[in-house]
Order: structure tokens, then sequence, then C-alpha cells
């Protein structure tokens, strides 16, 4: 059993929160370039990172078959983004239907919707429309993390690391930042190599933990919270204002002294703030609100409430709206689905018969 990291939750549930507030601020000011949360493409980098880190906790303590792995990242992934798919589909088309808003080529039909349900947004084998935009990620993540870390966790963590500062350089020579997620060459997505060389950074973090940890407690504990707090305050200020460039990569740079786990809990202040209760349960609907944000502020129509309140009220309201939205998918939909699939495999695993596994799991959320 893996240890939760309880500050990796809460600064999980910022970096939600940020992509969601660079969907609200560009919505409430009609895309400025000068507005705030410019930067909020980079949270999905630091995503990566952070899936990279945990799941390679969970490879390395569980020994998992690359088949069993697979299915418990598609479980994980797959309910709540099928879910929101069809959300998005249903608000397009009732916008559509009223003559408001909805994405230009919102026409929906079985192959479109098989290939973003398969998880094939982005992954530079087809192009095709993304239902959810958000979700251009979710295939990377799933396909990475399914199939790839298993291969990439028994690699030295040099190999790992050099294999992200490759694919980092591949990203800023055909890019010059992290913005862009497009094919460069056939079956070459530059999103792809995003996810893969944020996924081998985290996974080089996690495997080189005791070296990152006598570093950072080799220092002075004022100087590591120093330290630590003009990382935060870096990564901040790039989620904030800093556009499409080669800075990018220097957001990368400083999610690394925060990933030292033991010596992270020497900083009492910063790690009881983001353990707190509500950043943590912002980290446990994270998923939740990364998917289902953009159709709540679709179909809520974000110029019509800017016009009508103002545009810092509608940002306060469409943004506790969204939560709101998210906290109820996420325990009314997400957790149920959780627990019968852990329940599933676990009496499964004691050799119980697949559909008294499933019947039995099934009963036990009707009777809670």
């Amino acid at each position: 059993m893996v240890q939760r990291i309880l500050y990796l939750d809460g600064f999980r549930g910022l970096l939600a929160a940020s992509v969601m507030m660079a969907h609200i601020v560009g919505g409430v000011t009609g895309w400025d370039k000068d507005m705030l949360f410019v930067g909020g493409y980079l949270a999905v980098d630091i995503f990566f990172i952070l899936s990279g880190f945990v799941l390679t906790g969970a490879l390395v303590a569980n020994s998992y078959r690359l088949w069993t792995f697979f299915w418990m990242r598609f479980w994980r992934l797959w309910p709540l983004h099928i879910v929101t798919i069809l959300i998005c589909v249903a608000v397009y088309e009732f916008n559509r239907y009223m003559g408001q808003y909805a994405p230009a080529g919102a026409i929906y039909d079985p192959v479109l919707l098989l290939k973003n349900v398969a998880f094939m947004m982005t992954m530079g084998i087809m192009e095709f429309p993304v239902i959810n935009p958000p979700s251009w990620s979710i295939g990377i993540e799933f396909w990475g993390s399914a199939l790839i870390l298993p291969l990439l966790v028994r690699l030295d963590p040099r190999l790992l690391l050099s294999l992200s500062g490759a694919s980092y350089l591949f990203v800023a020579y055909f890019s010059g930042g992290l913005a862009n997620a497009g094919e460069v060459f056939p079956f070459v997505s530059l999103g792809f190599v995003r996810g893969i060389a944020g996924m081998a950074l985290g996974m080089a973090l996690c495997k080189n933990q005791p070296r990152l940890n006598r570093w950072l407690e080799s220092l002075h504990v004022q100087w590591q919270l120093a330290l630590v707090s003009l990382c935060f305050a870096f990564i901040a200020s790039g989620i904030l204002w800093q556009k499409h460039g080669l800075l990018n990569f220097a957001v990368i740079v400083a999610v690394i002294p925060i990933m030292g786990v033991g010596a992270f809990r020497r900083l009492e202040g910063i790690n009881s703030f983001l353990s707190s209760k509500p950043l943590v349960l912002l980290g446990d609907i994270s998923f939740s609100l990364y998917l289902i944000h953009t159709p709540v502020l679709v179909l809520l129509r974000i110029p019509y409430v800017a016009d009508n309140i103002g545009e810092v009220n509608a940002a306060i309201v469409l943004t506790a709206v969204c939560i709101m939205s998210a906290t109820a998918l996420h325990f009314g939909f997400g957790k149920p689905v959780e627990g019968a699939v852990k329940r599933y495999r676990k009496s499964a695993a004691s050799g119980a018969p697949i559909l008294t596994s499933l019947s039995g799991a099934i009963g036990q959320r009707q009777g809670a």
C-alpha cells in the first residue's frame, strides 16, 4: 500500500483549479492576450510529472503485472471521461437547439464518439475534433501511464532524466514552449512527447527520492523554505502571466525541489496549508473538475453572465458552480464507480466467480 501524500493532493487541486480559471477568465475577458491565467496550460505539464511520480510509487510497491496495471488505469480514467463526453454532447446540442453558442463543427457521429471514448485525442495517430477540450491530455495520460510507465520503471533514474530532457528539448525545438500539442511528424504529436517527458521526470524523481531528500535536508530548513517558496511563486507566476515561450521550461525545473517528499515535511507551514482539508478535497475532485468545467461553462454562457453581473462577479459565480458540479460528479458517480471496481478486484482476487463478485459489489453499494 502506497502512503497518500496529502500535500501533493492539495497541489493537484490548485493546478486543476488554475486550468478552470484560465477558461473562466478567458471567457469573461474575451481571451484578452494580457489576461490572468494565460499560462494555465502549464498546469497540464505538471499533472504529467505528478502522475509519473505517484504511479511509479504504486508500480514499485505493488509489482503490478502489465495487464493488471492497464485495467487499473482504464477504470480510473474511462468512466468519468465518457460521462463528461456525453454531458458535452448533450450541452452542445441543447445550446444549438436554443440558438446559443456551441463549438464550431460540433457535429457528432458514432466514429467521432468512438475516437474520443478510446482516448485517441492528440496522440498523433489521427486528427479529429476533441469533444471535451481539456480531455486532450487524458488520452496521453492513459496510454502513456498504462503502457509506457510499466516499461520505463525498470530504467535507471539517469536514463529517465535523459529521456525527459531529450523529450523537452524536442518540444522546445519544434514548438518553442509548452502550449502546443499538435502533430509535428506523422504519428508524432508534441502533446504526447510532453506527456512522456513529464511522466519520465516524475518517475526519475520518485526513484531518486533518497538522493533528492538528502540534498534538500542538507540545507538549513530556512533555506529550504526559501527555495520551495520561490519555486511555488515561480510556478504561480508562470500560470498567471507566462505566455508561450522557452521560459515555460523553467516552470518544469521549479517543480523538482517540491517533489522531495521527506524533506518537504520539514516545512510545516506550507505542508499544513497544502494538506488542509479544503485543498485535499479540491485534490480529490480535481479530475472531475478538470473534465466537467467546460460543459458547465458552455451551458451557462460566460459572456451572458459577465454582461449581466460584471466580470469579477461572473468569475466568482462560475467558479462556485464549477466546483459544486465537480463535487457532485465526484461523490455521485466517480467515488461509487471507484468503490465498485475496488470491491470487484478484491472479490476476484479471493477467487469468487466474476458474476458473484460484480453482483456483490453492486449490492454493497445499494445497501450503503
